[in-house]
């Protein structure tokens, strides 16, 4: 079984609410495809299993892509989307760069938001999570 981070951990039940979500709309298998993984390994995970770190790396991409549209049509990010996309771009960079790029994003956001977000002293610690070592 994987090890998550905490990041990791608080947002997988996020997820398995949205995916069973969205099997509920539409199919296991419909489902199952969009996210990439099979749909015996999305039923699992539905019913409680914990996912390999791959899967999900899956799971985060496909609920960072859900979260877009549902932004798209409607105001605002949650925290857990906004969480998750972070973790799917941080994981593209070198494991010693992840919490750079995660404070440099902050600075940005620092520049461009006009309110405080409550989710911006969620992602400082995760910064200080990745320069320590983590994931």
């Amino acid at each position: 079984m994987a090890t998550y981070d905490p990041a990791e951990q608080a947002v997988i039940p996020t997820i398995r609410t949205a995916a069973t979500t969205m099997v509920d709309r539409t199919s296991l298998r419909q489902i199952a495809k969009q996210i990439g993984m099979s749909p015996s390994g999305l039923d699992k995970f539905l019913n409680g299993t914990e996912p390999q770190r791959k899967i999900l790396r899956k799971l985060e991409s496909w609920y960072t892509r859900l979260s877009a549209q549902a932004a798209a049509r409607a105001d605002g990010v949650s925290p857990e989307s906004a969480a998750a996309a972070v973790r799917v771009l941080a994981v593209l960079h070198a494991p010693a760069r992840r919490g750079v790029f995660v404070d440099v994003l902050v600075e940005q956001m620092d520049d461009v938001l006009p309110e405080d977000p409550a989710w911006r002293e969620d992602f400082r610690n995760y910064g200080a999570y990745m320069r320590a070592g983590g994931m």
